[in-house]
Parts: structure tokens; C-alpha cells; sequence
């Protein structure tokens, strides 16, 4: 069975920009360890680093596509053009689509069977954009892709019952749960982490709610002066960067901060998995989740994880066993869950190994790739083969 899998994926194996990139790379290495798949992986270079290029990739052929340059929402029409081009030459048994934007329109477009995996509600992500210009033109025409990929998809795959909550009603074809992959490299960190030290780790853009975590931290260093916040990630875009990054960081200037709350920039996985290693707990103060990745990889690390009951963080964390969950936007709350958690480490140990149990069950790489490929051979009406003791397959 010859796979394309469209949706964004690194420039690089150790240079994974955001959890959609994590998700189609986990998946993709696991997947290309079975025989009977042949995989490719069809992608847009959207930071210019690769261009118009084919890489092999052990058992797996890379094609990635630059994108168009074109004023405002032609650039995504350009996309999706070269999108259904690539796509179309590789002539496919099937589609498997990475997010409700340019790869899904361009699979609709085409004759293949395609199955498409919905990341993020966008619609409501778009709603906590920060400018008129994005958030009004940008805006409209994420809105419009997410609803005509809702519309014309016969299989999705739902990440988390926040995904089925939110679209009620609108997801039109067979639904399958299962929720994303992590890497084995997480399962195998070691522990315990340093003492007191915090990890923040994705975009710092709002609705990841960075400026209600130091607001809460501030709170927890009057009260345990030895606790230390280290924020992996950059903003989203070049305007979001040069304001709200800035005033995160003046805000920790002003609350004389500067020597307990440190800013890592964007980690290459190699450094993020340093940062997982060495941390007590993982803190997510986000005002909107679907399934977060980086709670994920935490609780496979064997990390408790403190969370917001933000969207679909509810699901992942399970209050008082593996993390705890508290309100969104209250700064608060969030201090008091953290200083309830870096005070006993007895209970901090304990939720860090049953977080890791959970996620083993839930969220390896083998137990997701081997279940996205038995959905892969549901939608073709075929029957997988079934592996030999030696492992190759008939």
C-alpha cells in the first residue's frame, strides 16, 4: 500500500518546529518499519530551508514543496496547487492529511481515498489572534479551509473527545479516536528531574497564556524563592515576537525575575529532551488546547504535568493521579497547584511514574502507528497482513 502522508514536517529529523511536525514525524518513523507500506511524505517548506527537493529517508521518500509567495490568501491557493501536483504524480492508494488547511484542500481536490486528522480547533485559535490585518483576512480563510476540509472528509481521525465536543454535528464521516503519538526517546529519560525547576515548553503567543504563567510564578517565588521556570519556545510569527515575547520578558524584568525565569528560544530535540530530563514538572497555562504534545512527551518522560482545563487538556491529565488541572486565566490557582507540587516530592514522584504508565498505554509511537495502519487498511476495505514471528509480514 503506497501512503502519502501530507501535513508539515522538519527541515530537518532534530529540528521539530511545532507538535504537528512531532506528530507526522514520530508517526512517520514508525510507520516505515512496516513492509507492506510504502510511505511519502509530501510537505511545504514553509521557513525556505530545503525548496523544491526529494530526500530518501531510510525506508521513506521525503518530497518537499515550496510554497507560493503570493499576496495574502493566494499564497495558500498557489500552495495548494503545488500541494495537488506533488501529490497527484506520486499516485497514491491513499492520503493521510495532517491538519484542516492546504493539505486537505488539496486532497479533496484530487481521486484518492484520504483520511484527515484534525489538529487544533482553528477556528477558535483564529478568534485569539492578535492583529486586525491576520486575524480579519488571514483569518477568514482558515476558517473557510477548516470548514470545506469538515465538509468533505469521509474519514478523520479525532486526536481528543474536545475534537468531537467542539465539531458536534459537523464531522460528516467515519470518525476514528486516537490520539497522537510520542517518541521512544521520551519513554527512556531517566529520573528524577532537578529540584524545583519548572518547564514551560511551546509558542509564546497568547492563547498559550505565557503572561498568566509569570504572573502565577511571581506569585510562587514570594512563597518558594528556590523554584526556577525555564521557557522552551519562541512567538509564532515576526509580529507576535517583537511584541508579546517582549513583554513577557520586560514583565520579568520588572518583577526582578531576570535570575529565576529563564528564556531558551526554540530547542532542537536533542535540547528539549535535556530540558524534559532535568526538570521537576512541566507547567501549561494555555487558554485553549486540543492535545497538547508537550504534556504528552512530559508524562512519557515520566514528568508530572500541571495544566490548565483548557479544551482537551482535561483529557490527558488526570487530576491528582498524573498532574493537576486547574482554571485558565487565574493566575492563582496556577501558583497555588505549583507550590502544591514542588512542596511534596513523594507525591511529585508517584504522578510522574503513573503519568508515565499512562502514556505507554496511550501514546507510544508503536501502539499509535500500528492502530493509524489497521484504520489505513479499514478505509481501503482490505485485510493487513499479519507479521511473521520474525517480524516481516505475508
Amino acid at each position: 500500500m503506497h501512503v502519502v502522508m501530507a501535513g508539515d514536517y522538519p527541515a530537518a529529523p532534530n529540528k521539530i518546529a511545532h507538535g504537528v511536525e512531532a506528530v507526522v514525524a514520530y508517526l512517520t518513523d514508525h510507520l516505515q518499519t512496516y513492509p507492506d507500506l510504502k510511505l511519502s511524505v509530501v510537505t511545504l517548506d514553509r521557513r525556505d530551508q530545503v525548496g523544491r527537493k526529494v530526500v530518501e529517508h531510510e525506508n521513506m521518500t521525503i518530497h518537499y514543496v515550496p510554497p507560493a509567495r503570493l499576496p495574502s490568501y493566494l499564497s495558500a491557493v498557489g500552495s495548494i496547487q503545488r500541494l495537488k501536483a506533488e501529490i497527484d504524480q506520486l499516485k497514491p492508494d491513499l492520503v493521510h492529511v495532517q491538519v484542516a488547511n492546504e493539505y486537505a484542500e488539496a486532497a479533496a481536490a484530487l481521486n484518492y481515498p484520504w483520511l484527515l486528522t484534525l489538529h487544533g480547533i482553528r477556528f477558535k485559535e483564529v478568534d485569539l489572534w492578535q492583529g486586525f490585518v491576520d486575524k480579519t483576512y488571514r483569518g477568514w480563510f482558515v476558517k473557510r479551509e477548516e470548514r470545506r476540509a469538515l465538509k468533505h472528509a469521509k474519514h478523520v481521525i479525532s486526536i481528543s473527545p474536545f475534537i468531537q465536543d467542539t465539531f458536534n454535528g459537523q464531522l460528516r464521516g467515519q470518525v476514528y479516536d486516537l490520539e497522537n503519538p510520542i517518541a521512544e526517546a521520551y519513554f527512556n529519560l531517566s529520573e528524577p528531574g532537578q529540584p524545583h525547576r519548572l518547564l514551560f515548553a511551546g509558542q509564546l503567543i497568547p492563547r498559550k497564556g505565557v503572561h498568566i504563567l509569570l504572573q502565577a510564578f511571581a506569585q510562587l517565588h514570594r512563597r518558594l524563592p528556590q523554584a526556577t521556570l525555564r521557557l522552551a519556545g519562541s512567538g509564532g510569527s515576526p509580529n507576535e515576537v517583537a511584541t508579546y515575547e517582549r513583554d513577557l520578558k520586560q514583565f520579568v524584568d520588572e518583577q526582578g525575575l531576570a535570575e529565576h525565569v529563564t528564556f531558551l528560544g526554540r530547542l532542537d530535540e536533542t535540547a528539549l529532551l535535556k530540558e524534559y530530563a532535568d526538570c521537576s514538572a512541566l507547567v501549561l497555562s494555555s487558554i485553549l488546547e486540543t492535545a497538547p504534545m508537550v504534556v504528552m512527551q512530559a508524562m512519557a518522560a515520566g514528568r508530572a504535568v500541571v495544566t490548565t482545563d483548557a479544551g482537551g487538556s482535561r483529557y490527558l491529565v488526570e487530576h491528582n493521579q498524573t498532574g493537576l488541572v486547574v482554571p485558565p486565566n487565574n493566575a492563582a490557582a496556577l501558583a497555588a497547584a505549583l507550590e502544591q507540587i514542588l512542596s511534596d516530592e513523594a507525591q511529585l514522584q508517584a504522578m510522574g511514574r503513573r503519568a508515565r504508565t499512562a502514556a505507554k498505554q496511550r501514546f507510544h509511537a508503536d501502539v499509535v502507528a500500528a492502530r493509524t495502519r489497521a484504520i489505513y487498511y479499514q478505509i481501503l476495505g482490505q485485510t493487513p497482513p499479519k507479521p511473521h514471528l520474525n517480524g516481516t509480514e505475508h
